[in-house]
């Protein structure tokens, strides 16, 4: 939980322009690390509770999603506090968020699509040449995808927070 914190950090000033280094990632384990994991624990066990009740559990889950940046940019913030402060701040946005985080769920499955499309109509022309071209092609996608997925979903989550906490300052 206290490297996602670190990752939070490293996606926000990656976004910022801010010089960005692997130390950053361990930032979280310092002086505030029982704060910072307590922090990070209060948001985890606030998803969990609400992971029973359908629908509720998607809404809960973007009201929390502010918090590891809460932390991050008020280090003075009590947990319970930086919880209140995200529900807050993502008031009349978790909807947008969501929408976008569903359009590059599709945007996804798409490319994946396309993919499994293409290896099929190589596999008509040749099966010997479909099947290395289309496991070729899979396997360096799914590569890329894995890599690059989590990078750009971090970022976006930092885009998320820098304007939503502008556009909506909560004290």
């Amino acid at each position: 939980m206290v490297l996602q914190l670190g990752m939070a950090n490293i996606y926000l000033r990656g976004y910022r322009g801010d010089a960005i280094s692997s130390t950053l990632l361990f930032e979280g384990f310092g002086k505030k690390f029982a704060r910072n994991a307590g922090g990070m624990g209060w948001r985890y066990l606030w998803v969990i509770v609400w992971s029973f009740v359908p629908i509720m559990n998607i809404v809960k889950f973007y009201s929390y999603r502010f918090v590891p940046y809460i932390m991050l940019t008020e280090p003075d913030i009590l947990a319970t506090e930086a919880l209140k402060k995200s529900i807050a701040q993502t008031n009349g946005y978790k909807g947008k968020m969501f929408l976008a985080d569903l359009l590059i769920g599709l945007a996804v499955s798409a490319l994946a699509g396309f993919i499994l499309l293409l290896s099929f109509l190589f596999g008509l022309i040749h099966p010997v040449v479909g099947m290395v071209f289309g496991g070729l092609l899979i396997s360096v996608l799914t590569a890329i995808l894995i890599a690059l997925l989590p990078l750009i979903l971090g970022i976006l989550e930092a885009v998320y927070y820098d304007k939503i906490s502008k556009e909506n300052p909560v004290q």
